[in-house]
């Protein structure tokens, strides 16, 4: 049970909060509140409760794999809690922590997790639909070994490696139905020194990937020198840290402010990062098959300044304000796509002139987005611009509708930027507006800026 919420490490719940959620999500949204019943039918007294869509996967019970949550939210002293969820149905679970107001983690001594069952102690799930306001009264909440679970299951079993073939343990598995996707649909038990996993989840085609544990977590993107594998892939990631070479571009929202866009929380790799895609072995089972003898080798990823490619080249350029201001305290992402969720490519903070550099590899076309060195969604009044708008971006453009007026307006208008080997691409100048703010009016001062 230490690893039950391994998931969730990096999670910070606030009661109430929406940042980052798309207007249009917002307008979706129910709101449920229930009372989190335990043993002797008594209320928690405090704790972290998890929601996960019924649509989108199994119970969340341990069958050797977690499943990561769709929205989470707090439980007060008395049992209660208040989400804002998206319409669906929904398997509750509930930690109930020792450290009243601590955010969540791994069960610590003395404290466990639950699930809501029905009257035969199996599995219970509870809809909510577009704007409705529920109260689902008590819930009974067991612990995983009380529940009743008759389902059939697809079982993977197998053992992660190091580059030199032999077991490598403190790492766990993520499953994913897409190589691509940040967020995994299941996460194993951290593993022993012997390196092996059985997982058991539905019926389907899935591919798996493997990260080392540094310390009790696996949020955010891992480290330089730790290591990461992908299933079928024998080779170490070329392109530095899987996923991104710096902070996340803020484009992902963050994980515990409220539900989340059935992304949950990222574990900050994926396949598609330092190696094809297409080298991605894929798994398919049917419920009550067993796949065995799979082995995920992992590699040490590249440190800054290690990341080769066949040639590149530089970017020169400035950051400044719709005054023509220099700004400083800011990141520059380089993307391929320009919705894409975690730019490959990041610079240093641009200093108090505003300027930056990057270097890129040939052979590819870069979207350029400007925003405050940190992680998350940008605050709104917070300096955001995409290179070649003019205007304040209102929503995040992995939010809006590609269909939509605003998405087309921002696409027409961005400009990307592309160089021959060795070639110095100079005078780029991005603009940046106080993020959901028209007008300069609002911006928020960062650290450098004049």
């Amino acid at each position: 049970m230490r690893n039950l919420l391994v998931a969730l490490m990096m999670v910070i719940i606030p009661a109430t909060c929406l940042a980052g959620q798309p207007t249009y999500l917002k307008k979706r949204m129910g709101t449920l509140t229930g009372q989190i019943m335990l043993e002797e039918n008594k209320p928690m007294a405090g704790g972290i409760v998890s929601f996960f869509n019924e649509e989108t996967g199994t119970p969340p019970q341990l069958h050797g794999s977690i499943r990561v949550p769709d929205a989470v939210a707090r439980v007060e002293s008395d049992g209660r809690f208040n989400a804002r969820l998206l319409p669906g149905a929904y398997y509750i679970g509930a930690l109930h922590v020792t450290e009243p107001g601590r955010g969540p983690g791994p069960p610590k001594p003395g404290e466990k997790f639950y699930f809501a069952v029905d009257d035969k102690k199996a599995p219970r799930t509870f809809t909510i639909k577009t704007r409705e306001v529920l109260d689902i009264g008590q819930i009974t909440a067991l612990p995983p070994e009380e529940i009743t679970d008759k389902r059939m299951y697809l079982t993977l079993e197998g053992a992660i490696v190091g580059p030199d073939g032999k077991p490598f343990p403190n790492a766990v598995v993520l499953v994913k139905k897409d190589p691509s996707s940040m967020r995994p649909e299941y996460v194993s038990q951290r593993l022993g020194e012997d390196g092996r996993f059985k997982l058991m989840i539905p019926g389907g085609t899935y591919y798996l990937m493997a990260r080392q544990v540094e310390g009790s977590s696996i949020m955010g993107q891992p480290t330089p020198g730790s290591y990461v594998g992908t299933y079928g892939v024998e080779k170490a990631p070329v392109d530095g840290i899987p996923g991104s070479s710096g902070p996340a571009g803020g484009i992902i929202p963050p994980v515990g402010t409220g539900p989340q866009r059935a992304v949950g929380p990222a574990t900050g790799i994926s396949a598609a990062a330092g190696v094809d895609v297409k080298d991605a072995k894929p798994i398919i089972g049917k419920a009550g098959e067993v796949v065995s003898g799979l082995t995920i080798k992992v590699f040490p990823i590249s440190r800054p300044g290690e990341i080769t490619a066949d040639s590149y080249f530089n970017l020169l350029g400035k950051v400044q304000d719709g005054k023509g201001k220099p700004v400083g305290g800011m990141q520059v992402h380089a993307k391929k796509n320009f919705s894409e969720f975690r730019p490959p490519f990041t610079s240093d903070v641009t200093d108090k002139e505003g300027n930056f550099q990057l270097k890129l590899p040939t052979g590819a076309q870069y979207y350029l987005l400007a925003r405050p060195a940190a992680m998350g969604p940008p605050q709104t009044g917070t300096p955001v611009g995409y290179y070649g708008l003019q205007k304040p971006l209102k929503e995040l453009l992995v939010f809006l509708n590609p269909d939509s007026p605003e998405y087309k307006e921002y696409f027409l208008q961005a400009k990307t930027v592309t160089g021959e080997e060795d070639e110095t691409v100079k005078d780029v100048i991005i603009t940046v507006f106080p993020f959901g703010i028209e007008g300069e009016k609002g911006m928020i001062p960062l650290p450098g800026r004049k």
